[in-house]
C-alpha cells in the first residue's frame, strides 16, 4: 500500500511539474524578440490618451488566484460527500473520506493552476506573435514631432511633409 501512495504522490507531483513547465515557457516568451510593426505618427489608432490601470496587480492576483483557490478549498473540504459531524469522527472510513476530500482539493487546484498557466502561456505568446502597438503608444512615448522627418522609414516622409 505504501508503494501505491508513493506512486500516487509522484503522479500529483508530475502533474504540478507539467503546469509549472507551461507557465515557465510562457514566462520565457519575454526573451523572444517580439514582432515589430511599423507605425506612423499620424496613425489615429495609436493616438489615444494614456490612462492608468483601473485594476491593480494586487486586485488581479486576489481575484484570479486567491479567491478561486479559497473557494475550491472550502467546496472540497465542506461539500464533498462523506460522513459529517460526530458520525464522521466515529466512522471507520474517516481516512477514506479525508483522502477523497484531499483528492478533490488537489484536483480543483490542478484545474485552477492549469487554466492560469495556459492563459498566461497563450497571452504571452500571442503578444509576441501578433503584437501591435498599444492604443496609447504616442502619449506614452511622447515622440519628438519637430524631428519626425529625420526618423521616417520607407514612404512615410512624403506623408509627413504633406501635413
Amino acid at each position: 500500500m505504501a508503494s501505491t501512495s508513493r506512486r500516487l504522490i509522484a503522479s500529483y507531483i508530475f502533474d504540478w511539474f507539467i503546469i509549472l513547465a507551461i507557465a515557465a515557457v510562457g514566462g520565457a516568451f519575454w526573451k523572444i524578440t517580439p514582432n515589430h510593426r511599423p507605425f506612423t505618427l499620424v496613425d489615429p489608432s495609436i493616438s489615444f490618451p494614456h490612462t492608468h490601470e483601473k485594476i491593480s496587480n494586487a486586485v488581479l492576483f486576489i481575484l484570479s488566484l486567491v479567491f478561486p483557490a479559497i473557494t475550491i478549498f472550502v467546496v472540497a473540504i465542506v461539500f464533498v460527500p462523506g460522513p459529517s459531524g460526530l458520525a464522521w469522527a466515529a466512522s471507520k472510513q474517516t481516512g477514506q473520506t479525508l483522502k477523497r476530500k484531499l483528492w478533490e482539493w488537489n484536483t480543483g487546484w490542478l484545474g485552477l493552476g492549469l487554466s492560469l498557466a495556459i492563459s498566461f502561456f497563450l497571452t504571452q505568446g500571442m503578444k509576441n506573435l501578433f503584437g501591435k502597438p498599444r492604443p496609447d503608444l504616442l502619449s506614452r512615448c511622447d515622440p519628438d514631432y519637430a524631428n519626425q522627418a529625420e526618423y521616417a522609414v520607407g514612404g512615410y516622409p512624403n506623408v509627413l511633409n504633406g501635413l
